[in-house]
């Protein structure tokens, strides 16, 4: 430690140097990037280096009474690799159909005892050609109608609810649009109703397999 200095200025040199050249090398570095950048040059900046009477290290690019003249060598530079959000952004998945939806049956629809149930698609465009339109009903496949890609139907529906789906999907299997899920509802006549022809004829005792009453004489 020097003698009559306060203690903090004994540290000052080495703090000075990491912060003065660190500040000014950023400052140098910044307003020689675009020179270098432009002339294509990579030759090295002239600092001078002086301690004053406080013991004070200083640093600048201007030449000064008894400095110390540093050969600094400029910073490597690489060039950017950054892409623009438009080529990194990966393309907008192109929208085909515009509406795609199961027009037969309504939602909710009511069916009383029905032997088939016609189910028809809207599309807008048209179906595409290499296009594939596929209805499931209650998770199972449906074909067409033949002659007919947007209808189809469902024999014998079981008494209860039903849902359908639309899917239309291109030649290599990917899906272009979907429909809204649509359920409708079966009702069928209980056999334990009077009304049922099954029931009907069970009482009538023609296939119970019950004998005939002897008449009395």
């Amino acid at each position: 430690m020097r003698p009559g200095l306060p203690r903090y200025v004994a540290f000052a040199p080495p703090i000075a140097l990491a912060l003065g050249l660190a500040l000014l090398l950023n400052a140098l570095g910044m307003a020689r990037a675009d020179d270098s950048a432009g002339s294509g040059s990579s030759s090295s900046t002239t600092l001078y280096r002086w301690v004053d009477a406080q013991g004070v290290i200083h640093f600048s690019d201007t030449p000064q009474p008894g400095a110390q003249k540093i050969q600094v060598s400029p910073a490597q530079t690489f060039p950017s690799n950054r892409v623009s959000e438009a080529e990194s952004a990966p393309p907008a998945a192109q929208q085909v159909y515009q509406t795609c939806e199961i027009s037969q049956p309504n939602a909710e629809q009511s069916f009383y005892a029905p032997e088939v149930i016609g189910i028809s698609v809207r599309l807008v465009p048209d179906l595409r050609q290499g296009d594939q339109l596929s209805m499931s009903a209650d998770g199972r496949a449906l074909s067409s109608i033949e002659g007919s890609a947007l209808d189809f139907e469902l024999p014998m529906p079981d008494r209860g609810a039903h849902t359908l789906r639309a899917v239309v999907r291109d030649a290599e299997g990917h899906t272009l649009c979907s429909s809204m899920s649509v359920t409708f509802y079966v009702q069928r006549p209980s056999l334990l109703s009077p009304q049922s022809p099954a029931a009907a004829h069970g009482a009538s005792g023609a296939t119970t397999g019950a004998p005939p009453v002897p008449r009395p004489r």
